[in-house]
């Protein structure tokens, strides 16, 4: 997905453990923040910074034409932090007993799709943990816009490639990041559920929190204070992810992602503790 660099603008979430400063003094993060904006050739950042119960927002750089924005209600794409909601989904769809972690991907796809046995034999918990082999992007993935190379990326795309595919080695493997594989995951998670990807994300996670601009698709209100997005200091489109949304279709803003990171904080206090205390155990020699 896009990287924070390409960017031009980027969302910092710091959790802080320790105190740092009083309520009085100027946000710790601050000098850092103007800094690393200065070093970009377009766009701006924002950190939120949560030390105790109390949050600071900190905005720096050019937000235009969104300068009438509080920093912490702009939306920002937030790329691959969309990966954790797509394991808590996947980690509350176990709690529930819809699906196992070591259930074969062939269990939930389309019975007429015709896989190798190789393939067919990967897990769940390999597609989350990024042990399934599977490529970082599949082979038939073209980039019709550059500016947009998600867009036109379909379910029928994904399901072609599945049928064509054939892993030289069977699952696990060494760790190694696929998108692909958390897309598929974020897929599988529609058909167990029978809902799509943004409802499920919406219904379980982002909702309950109280996160109403952390979504799959913007609403009029939500595109005004949208942050441009740069490649460089280019201006590029927003990015869309039909077939691909569980690896990085989410956007966000610095006030959503700190209500996320206290709920995991403190997930005793949250609707999302049974589902966090499942993700965050170490499976295959990662978190």
């Amino acid at each position: 997905m896009k990287n924070i660099p390409a960017c031009g603008a980027a969302l910092i979430l710091v959790a802080m453990a320790s105190a740092m400063a009083t309520e009085n003094s100027p946000p710790a993060l601050a000098d850092v923040i103007q800094k690393a904006a200065a070093k970009l050739p377009a766009g701006g950042n924002v950190a939120a910074e949560l030390d105790h119960g109390s949050v600071r927002f900190t905005g720096a750089g050019d937000f235009a034409p969104r300068t009438g924005v509080p920093p912490e209600k702009v939306l920002f794409e937030i790329g691959s932090i969309t990966k954790v909601f797509t394991c808590l989904l996947l980690a509350e769809t176990v709690n529930e007993g819809k699906a196992r972690l070591d259930d074969p991907i062939a269990k939930y796809l389309p019975a007429d799709l015709k896989l190798a046995p190789s393939l067919a034999a990967i897990t769940l918990e390999q597609l989350a943990t990024h042990t399934s082999g599977l490529p970082r992007l599949p082979d038939n993935f073209k980039r019709t816009d550059p500016l947009d190379p998600y867009a036109d990326y379909t379910t029928a795309d994904l399901y072609a490639f599945l049928a064509a595919y054939h892993p030289a080695k069977p699952a696990p493997q060494p760790a190694d990041y696929s998108n692909l594989g958390m897309g598929l995951l974020g897929h599988l998670l529609e058909r167990i559920h029978g809902q799509t990807y943004a409802a499920l994300v919406a219904e379980r996670i982002t909702g309950p929190l109280g996160m109403k601009d952390t979504v799959v698709g913007l609403n009029a209100d939500q595109q005004a204070r949208s942050a441009v997005p740069h490649s460089g200091a280019t201006t590029v489109k927003p990015w869309h992810t039909p077939g691909l949304a569980g690896a990085g279709g989410h956007s966000s803003t610095a006030a959503d992602l700190a209500v996320f990171v206290v709920a995991l904080m403190a997930p005793g206090d949250s609707p999302l503790q049974a589902a966090w205390a499942l993700a965050r155990q170490p499976r295959a020699g990662r978190g």
